[in-house]
Protein backbone atom coordinates (compact mmCIF):
# COMPACT_ATOMS: atom_id res chain seq x y z
CA UNK A 1 0.00 0.00 0.00
CA UNK A 2 2.74 2.04 0.97
CA UNK A 3 4.14 1.68 -2.58
CA UNK A 4 1.49 2.78 -4.62
CA UNK A 5 0.82 5.81 -2.44
CA UNK A 6 4.49 7.03 -3.19
CA UNK A 7 4.16 5.76 -6.65
CA UNK A 8 0.91 8.36 -7.34
CA UNK A 9 2.94 11.20 -5.29
CA UNK A 10 5.40 10.75 -7.42
CA UNK A 11 3.18 10.92 -10.46
CA UNK A 12 1.57 14.28 -9.25
CA UNK A 13 5.12 16.12 -8.66
CA UNK A 14 6.20 15.21 -12.21
CA UNK A 15 2.67 16.55 -13.85
CA UNK A 16 3.66 19.67 -11.68
CA UNK A 17 7.11 19.88 -13.21
CA UNK A 18 5.81 19.75 -16.56
CA UNK A 19 3.28 22.27 -16.46
CA UNK A 20 5.70 24.76 -15.52
CA UNK A 21 6.74 25.52 -18.68
CA UNK A 22 2.84 25.88 -20.16
CA UNK A 23 2.29 28.26 -17.15
CA UNK A 24 4.91 30.93 -17.46
CA UNK A 25 4.44 30.41 -21.39
CA UNK A 26 1.21 31.48 -20.59
CA UNK A 27 2.10 34.40 -18.10
CA UNK A 28 4.20 35.82 -20.83
CA UNK A 29 1.81 35.62 -23.71
CA UNK A 30 -0.58 36.94 -21.29
CA UNK A 31 1.72 39.92 -20.56
CA UNK A 32 2.62 41.11 -23.69
CA UNK A 33 -0.62 40.66 -25.28
CA UNK A 34 -2.56 42.33 -22.21
CA UNK A 35 -1.05 46.11 -22.65
CA UNK A 36 -1.15 45.56 -26.80
CA UNK A 37 -4.78 44.74 -26.55
CA UNK A 38 -5.26 48.20 -23.95
CA UNK A 39 -3.07 50.44 -26.22
CA UNK A 40 -5.46 48.95 -29.56
CA UNK A 41 -8.73 49.67 -27.39
CA UNK A 42 -8.05 52.95 -26.11
CA UNK A 43 -6.85 53.90 -29.85
CA UNK A 44 -9.71 52.52 -31.68
CA UNK A 45 -12.15 54.64 -29.24
CA UNK A 46 -9.80 57.75 -29.97
CA UNK A 47 -9.96 57.30 -33.56
CA UNK A 48 -13.75 56.61 -33.30
CA UNK A 49 -14.79 59.61 -30.88
CA UNK A 50 -11.73 62.16 -33.18
CA UNK A 51 -14.25 61.00 -36.41
CA UNK A 52 -17.35 61.89 -34.81
CA UNK A 53 -16.40 65.13 -33.45
CA UNK A 54 -15.03 65.94 -36.35
CA UNK A 55 -18.23 65.16 -38.64
CA UNK A 56 -20.07 67.53 -35.92
CA UNK A 57 -17.86 70.46 -36.61
CA UNK A 58 -18.09 69.96 -40.10
CA UNK A 59 -22.14 69.94 -39.33
CA UNK A 60 -21.94 72.98 -37.22
CA UNK A 61 -19.59 74.48 -39.88
CA UNK A 62 -21.83 74.23 -42.95
CA UNK A 63 -24.75 75.56 -41.13
CA UNK A 64 -23.05 78.63 -40.10
CA UNK A 65 -21.71 79.26 -43.52
CA UNK A 66 -24.92 78.75 -45.01
CA UNK A 67 -26.98 80.63 -42.86
CA UNK A 68 -24.63 83.33 -44.17
CA UNK A 69 -25.45 83.26 -47.53
CA UNK A 70 -28.69 84.92 -48.75
CA UNK A 71 -31.40 82.92 -50.39
CA UNK A 72 -32.38 85.33 -52.81
CA UNK A 73 -30.31 86.40 -55.26
CA UNK A 74 -30.91 89.65 -58.19
CA UNK A 75 -35.12 88.85 -56.42
CA UNK A 76 -34.66 85.43 -57.34
CA UNK A 77 -34.40 82.25 -54.92
CA UNK A 78 -31.13 79.71 -55.28
CA UNK A 79 -31.60 76.65 -56.73
CA UNK A 80 -32.79 74.60 -53.59
CA UNK A 81 -32.30 70.98 -55.86
CA UNK A 82 -28.28 71.60 -55.65
CA UNK A 83 -28.40 72.21 -51.83
CA UNK A 84 -26.93 69.10 -49.50
CA UNK A 85 -28.85 67.63 -46.50
CA UNK A 86 -28.14 70.70 -43.62
CA UNK A 87 -28.29 72.92 -45.84
CA UNK A 88 -31.57 71.86 -47.41
CA UNK A 89 -32.93 71.81 -43.85
CA UNK A 90 -31.78 75.26 -43.33
CA UNK A 91 -33.13 76.41 -46.18
CA UNK A 92 -36.72 75.10 -45.51
CA UNK A 93 -36.69 76.79 -41.99
CA UNK A 94 -36.30 79.89 -43.86
CA UNK A 95 -39.34 79.17 -45.64
CA UNK A 96 -41.45 78.73 -42.98
CA UNK A 97 -40.16 81.49 -41.60
CA UNK A 98 -41.39 83.37 -44.11
CA UNK A 99 -44.44 81.39 -44.49
CA UNK A 100 -45.73 82.66 -40.90
CA UNK A 101 -44.57 79.97 -38.97
CA UNK A 102 -42.66 80.36 -35.64
CA UNK A 103 -40.69 79.52 -32.78
CA UNK A 104 -38.61 77.19 -35.54
CA UNK A 105 -35.89 75.00 -34.24
CA UNK A 106 -33.66 72.69 -36.42
CA UNK A 107 -33.13 69.07 -34.33
CA UNK A 108 -29.33 67.70 -33.88
CA UNK A 109 -28.55 65.43 -36.66
CA UNK A 110 -26.91 62.95 -34.73
CA UNK A 111 -30.28 62.78 -32.66
CA UNK A 112 -33.16 64.19 -34.30
CA UNK A 113 -35.73 60.84 -33.26
CA UNK A 114 -37.00 61.65 -37.11
CA UNK A 115 -37.84 65.59 -36.85
CA UNK A 116 -35.26 67.41 -39.03
CA UNK A 117 -37.56 70.81 -37.57
CA UNK A 118 -40.01 71.91 -35.23
CA UNK A 119 -42.36 74.82 -35.90
CA UNK A 120 -45.43 75.76 -34.73
CA UNK A 121 -47.75 78.17 -36.47
CA UNK A 122 -52.04 79.53 -34.82
CA UNK A 123 -50.68 77.25 -31.54
CA UNK A 124 -50.41 74.18 -33.53
CA UNK A 125 -47.02 71.96 -33.12
CA UNK A 126 -45.13 70.70 -36.18
CA UNK A 127 -42.20 68.11 -36.92
CA UNK A 128 -40.66 68.43 -39.99
CA UNK A 129 -38.94 65.51 -41.99
CA UNK A 130 -36.45 67.41 -45.22
CA UNK A 131 -35.85 65.33 -47.87
CA UNK A 132 -33.64 66.94 -50.69
CA UNK A 133 -33.84 63.97 -53.27
CA UNK A 134 -33.37 62.85 -56.96
CA UNK A 135 -35.60 60.40 -56.90
CA UNK A 136 -39.28 59.94 -55.16
CA UNK A 137 -39.33 60.17 -51.56
CA UNK A 138 -40.71 56.01 -49.80
CA UNK A 139 -42.26 55.10 -47.16
CA UNK A 140 -39.43 55.14 -44.31
CA UNK A 141 -39.56 58.89 -44.45
CA UNK A 142 -43.55 58.72 -43.73
CA UNK A 143 -43.16 55.87 -40.86
CA UNK A 144 -39.64 58.49 -39.48
CA UNK A 145 -41.43 61.84 -38.62
CA UNK A 146 -44.70 59.45 -37.47
CA UNK A 147 -42.47 58.32 -35.31
CA UNK A 148 -40.96 61.81 -34.18
CA UNK A 149 -44.56 63.34 -34.06
CA UNK A 150 -45.26 61.00 -30.76
CA UNK A 151 -41.42 61.65 -29.91
CA UNK A 152 -41.92 65.41 -30.07
CA UNK A 153 -45.56 65.48 -28.73
CA UNK A 154 -46.53 67.31 -32.11
CA UNK A 155 -50.23 67.74 -33.16
CA UNK A 156 -48.77 67.35 -37.15
CA UNK A 157 -46.14 65.48 -39.02
CA UNK A 158 -45.31 66.61 -42.33
CA UNK A 159 -42.54 65.49 -44.73
CA UNK A 160 -41.35 68.03 -47.10
CA UNK A 161 -39.54 67.30 -50.45
CA UNK A 162 -37.76 68.92 -53.39
CA UNK A 163 -39.04 66.00 -55.28
CA UNK A 164 -42.47 63.95 -55.20
CA UNK A 165 -43.96 61.07 -53.11
CA UNK A 166 -44.30 57.19 -54.00
CA UNK A 167 -47.80 55.49 -54.42
CA UNK A 168 -46.85 53.68 -51.36
CA UNK A 169 -45.66 56.63 -49.36
CA UNK A 170 -49.01 58.20 -50.18
CA UNK A 171 -51.30 55.47 -49.36
CA UNK A 172 -49.44 55.02 -45.91
CA UNK A 173 -49.16 58.39 -45.27
CA UNK A 174 -53.05 58.81 -46.08
CA UNK A 175 -53.73 56.02 -43.37
CA UNK A 176 -51.27 57.47 -40.36
CA UNK A 177 -52.24 61.07 -40.86
CA UNK A 178 -48.73 62.25 -42.12
CA UNK A 179 -48.89 65.52 -44.49
CA UNK A 180 -46.87 65.47 -47.29
CA UNK A 181 -45.74 68.65 -48.73
CA UNK A 182 -43.79 67.91 -52.45
CA UNK A 183 -42.27 70.03 -55.31
CA UNK A 184 -45.56 72.01 -55.48
CA UNK A 185 -45.86 73.19 -52.33
CA UNK A 186 -42.26 73.69 -51.79
CA UNK A 187 -42.92 76.03 -55.21
CA UNK A 188 -46.14 77.66 -53.47
CA UNK A 189 -44.15 78.45 -50.62
CA UNK A 190 -41.06 80.23 -52.40
CA UNK A 191 -43.25 82.39 -53.89
CA UNK A 192 -45.05 83.53 -50.67
CA UNK A 193 -40.99 83.63 -49.39
CA UNK A 194 -40.51 86.13 -52.11
CA UNK A 195 -43.30 88.62 -51.33
CA UNK A 196 -42.10 88.35 -47.79
CA UNK A 197 -38.52 88.60 -48.21
CA UNK A 198 -36.26 91.26 -46.34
Amino acid sequence: MAKRRRKKKNEITLFTILSIPFKLLFCIIYIIVAPICTIINKLFGFIVSHMFKKDKKEKKRIRKRFKAKKYYRNGEIIDYDTLEGIEFEDFVADLLKRNGFARIKTTQASSDYGADIIAEADEIKYVFQCKNYSTPVGNSAVQEIFAAKAYYDADVAVVITNNFFTKNAVKLATKIGVELWDRDEVNYMVKVAMRNRG
